[in-house]
């Protein structure tokens, strides 16, 4: 199939999409997204149909494998869909897909295609119920390009910091250093305040709490360019 034009290529991968054999439909989709051409987001969609969640994960991965240069519409119904999959692997691979997307080969349309795009799918993907989805989305934000990244998803990462889930919030504070030079602007400084104040409630207890407290708070004081010392070596002194 290698030797073959991309869309009679495509046309044969699409046939081996429907065999009844899970692993021979799993293999098809990882093949289409080596074709590289415009014509596979169409198929790939398709194998995000699939009853097999291995399968459907194989086309997100797929996906992941594409430069903007093939980027059109259909890419975002197909990255919106797969985060919407009951299987939260696949949501996850989804996520992890969008910070592999080449951006470097777009074209200014084709870099507002996907950050029009991509605003609304990782926002989506930052409140998913699964917390590996969340870090996923927060560390995909931070590998895009930076004229990629909108102020809306700026302002998700800053919501994300807030996370229940202490990995979610380290993800999105370093997201947040990878789009954006150190500065404590005024929001920063409120997000930094209050973790301090997470942080000083929590000291009382030593369980869990602090330790993730103290990373969020230490974290938010790094990428602003702060002084590397937690609250409690502060509160000490």
């Amino acid at each position: 199939i290698g030797t073959l034009d991309a869309s009679v290529a495509t046309d044969a991968l699409r046939d081996a999409l429907k065999d009844p054999d899970s692993t021979v439909r799993r293999a098809a989709a990882q093949a289409i997204g080596t074709l590289g051409a415009a014509t596979t987001i169409d198929a790939l969609r398709d194998a995000l149909k699939d009853s097999d969640s291995t399968v459907r994960r194989a086309a997100v991965q797929a996906i992941g494998t594409l430069d903007a240069s093939v980027a059109t519409d259909a890419l975002h119904d197909t990255l919106h869909a797969a985060l919407k999959d009951p299987d939260s692997t696949v949501r996850r691979t989804a996520a992890q897909a969008i910070g592999t997307l080449d951006a470097s080969v777009a074209t200014d349309a084709l870099r507002r295609t996907l950050r029009n795009a991509l605003r609304n799918v990782l926002r989506d993907a930052l409140r998913d119920p699964d917390s590996a989805v969340r870090r996923a989305a927060a560390q995909a934000i931070g590998t895009l390009d930076v004229s990629i990244a909108t102020d809306a998803l700026r302002n998700a990462l800053r919501d994300a910091l807030r996370d229940p889930d202490s990995t979610v919030c380290q993800a999105a504070a370093w997201a947040i250093g990878q789009l954006d030079p150190p500065a404590v602007t005024p929001d920063m400084h409120r997000l930094i305040e209050f973790w301090k104040t997470q942080l000083q409630e929590t000291e009382t207890i030593g369980d869990s709490s602090e330790r993730v407290c103290d990373r969020a708070y230490t974290e938010l004081r790094r990428i602003a360019g702060l002084p590397a010392f937690s609250q409690r070596k502060e509160g000490r002194t």
